[in-house]
């Protein structure tokens, strides 16, 4: 979410969502950590240049309850609704919780942008630079899918992580939601 006056600052809120990397791949009995204090860092002024004025956020990413657990592919994914303007550069990290590998497919405003190789236990994709992208709000999207072994032994019951977001400008994050099926 933005600050009220839009153009001052990026407010972060902690959400549990972003607290629970304790929680393994394919466990449902894992513990989840308490969730983090929330923080709200202030960007530099915007710059026509760009670079200068970047906003770097970690935003904690999971499902607890995937729809199929004896699907690979989780159901449902998760959005986080980001502001920028102009730069977007994306990178996922597995918790390091996980008893499996999983593939990380990420989508910019609903269209694929970037499939993972596989991501053992706390590894991480390189940074994928989704722009430039126009000004102003644009959705990311993250979707796991498992792999056999491990624990995986057919399907994928939940999975966490942690997006690494490079936004520029005016730049704001909002809490990441868990998308629903519609009726």
């Amino acid at each position: 979410m933005r600050s009220s006056s839009g153009r001052t600052g990026l407010v972060v809120r902690g959400l549990a969502l972003a607290a629970l990397l304790g929680v393994a791949a394919c466990n449902p009995a894992a513990t989840p950590t308490p969730p983090p204090a929330e923080t709200t860092p202030t960007p530099p002024a915007s710059s026509p240049q760009g670079g200068a004025d970047d906003v770097n956020h970690t935003a904690g990413v999971m499902v607890l309850a995937c729809a199929d657990p004896a699907q690979q592919l989780c159901s449902p994914p998760v959005s986080v609704t980001v502001w920028t303007e102009g730069r977007l550069i994306v990178a996922f990290n597995a918790s390091p919780g996980h008893c499996s590998s999983v593939i990380a497919h990420l989508t910019l405003d609903g269209q694929d942008r970037f499939t993972s190789p596989p991501l053992a236990a706390g590894d991480g994709t390189a940074p994928q630079d989704f722009g430039p992208v126009s000004p102003g709000e644009h959705v990311v999207g993250i979707q796991a899918e498992g792999i056999v072994g491990g624990c995986n032994s057919g399907g994928v019951a939940n999975w966490s992580g942690t997006l690494d977001l490079t936004l520029s400008g005016a730049a704001g994050v909002a809490s990441p939601r868990v998308e629903t099926p519609a009726p």
